[in-house]
């Protein structure tokens, strides 16, 4: 919306301006397996959601002058990391060890997760950026309803930092759950 709506940018450039973070996630997902290998899921799963909370703070940067450059296309890089990694290291962390005739039915139990939380996700952050935005407009009758949007999309993009930091603190607890029960 914020590429189209304040960028200007038409349907199929708005589509391309996604092209980098694919690509990137493309890449990163091709080779995560290797470093889950080498550290770990647990490493790999922090550095994936720390990408995640450095590409929405970055986004979160935008404003009501348009662009692209500046703040979105790095944080589009910085998502496709997060997304690549994320993705190749739950899968595998949620397939540990479970017997191998029962991976299906976890993987499955994981996208489906997945799917659940991001449609939740997305709704809970529209709904912010909206209440944002109407708050504005009505507080400040004279902003640009331009800048009353932008101002909503950032917040619901750092409120998606704060998710990235939440996700974080519990995968740091479950580590040491785990590594306690141990």
């Amino acid at each position: 919306q914020y590429l189209q709506n304040v960028s200007g940018f038409n349907p199929f450039w708005t589509g391309m301006a996604f092209m980098p973070q694919e690509i990137v996630l493309f890449i990163v997902a091709n080779t995560a397996g290797m470093f889950v290998t080498r550290y770990g899921p647990r490493a790999v799963l922090a550095a994936g959601i720390t990408s995640l909370a450095i590409g929405a703070l970055l986004i979160s940067r935008m404003t009501p002058a348009g662009g692209y450059m500046d703040s979105i296309f790095p944080g589009f890089i910085f998502i496709g990391i997060g997304i690549g990694t994320v993705g190749v290291a739950g899968s595998i962390s949620a397939t540990m060890g479970v017997p191998q005739l029962q991976h299906g039915l976890a993987a499955g139990i994981y996208n489906t997760g997945n799917q659940i939380a991001t449609a939740l996700s997305l709704s809970v952050l529209s709904a912010v950026s909206g209440a944002c935005t109407n708050a504005l407009l009505a507080a400040a009758p004279g902003m640009s309803t331009v800048a009353a949007i932008v101002s909503g999309y950032s917040t619901a993009f750092l409120l998606s930092v704060g998710f990235a930091l939440a996700g974080l603190a519990v995968l740091w607890v479950l580590g040491r759950t785990s590594s306690h029960s141990s």
